[in-house]
C-alpha cells in the first residue's frame, strides 16, 4: 500500500520537474526578447523549438500532476477544490513541507517573471509584424506615398516649407 508520504514525496518530485521546466520556458522567453530587440528573426525558429519542446514536456508533467492530485484528494477525503499547495503543506511532515513551502514560492516567482517577459514579447511580435505589414505594403505599392509619383519621378513639392531651410528655428 502507498503511504501518504510516498504520494507527498511523488507530487514534491513532478512540482520540482515543473519548476524546472518553467524556468527553462522563463530562460527561452528571455532569448527571445533579446533576439527580437536586435531584430534577429532568423535565430528565432531555434527557440521556438526548444519552446514548443518544453511546452509539450510541460503539458506531459501537469498530467502526471493531475493524476497524483487527484489521487491525493481521494486518498485524503477531501472535496477536488479543497485540495491546494498549502492544504499539501499542512498534510506533510515539517521536512516536506518546508520542501513544499520552497517549490511554492519559487514556482510563483518564476511564473510571474515567464509571464511578464511574454507580454513584452507579444508587444515587440506586434510591433515586429506591424513594420514588416508596412514595409510589405511600400514594397508592393499599396502604401501611400508622398515623395514618388508612380513612375518613380520626384513629385513637385507642396507649398510645404521646411522648418530649417526657412530659418523658422
Amino acid at each position: 500500500m502507498i503511504t501518504l508520504n510516498d504520494f507527498l514525496s511523488h507530487l514534491l518530485t513532478i512540482l520540482e520537474k515543473e519548476l524546472r521546466l518553467q524556468t527553462e520556458l522563463w530562460q527561452v522567453a528571455e532569448e527571445k526578447r533579446d533576439l527580437l530587440l536586435k531584430n534577429q528573426l532568423e535565430e528565432l525558429v531555434f527557440l521556438l523549438e526548444k519552446e514548443m519542446n518544453l511546452v509539450i514536456q510541460v503539458r506531459d508533467t501537469e498530467k502526471q500532476l493531475t493524476d497524483v492530485w487527484e489521487n491525493m484528494v481521494e486518498r485524503c477525503n477531501l472535496e477536488p477544490g479543497e485540495l491546494n499547495l498549502g492544504r499539501i503543506i499542512e498534510l506533510s511532515p515539517p521536512d516536506l513541507a518546508l520542501k513544499f513551502g520552497e517549490v511554492q514560492r519559487e514556482l510563483k516567482r518564476v511564473v510571474r517573471a515567464l509571464r511578464e517577459v511574454n507580454s513584452q514579447n507579444a508587444i515587440l511580435i506586434d510591433d515586429t509584424l506591424r513594420y514588416i505589414d508596412v514595409v510589405f505594403s511600400l514594397l508592393m505599392g499599396e502604401g501611400e506615398n508622398s515623395f514618388y509619383s508612380p513612375r518613380g519621378k520626384e513629385k513637385p513639392a507642396k507649398e510645404s516649407k521646411g522648418i530649417l531651410i526657412n530659418g523658422v528655428i
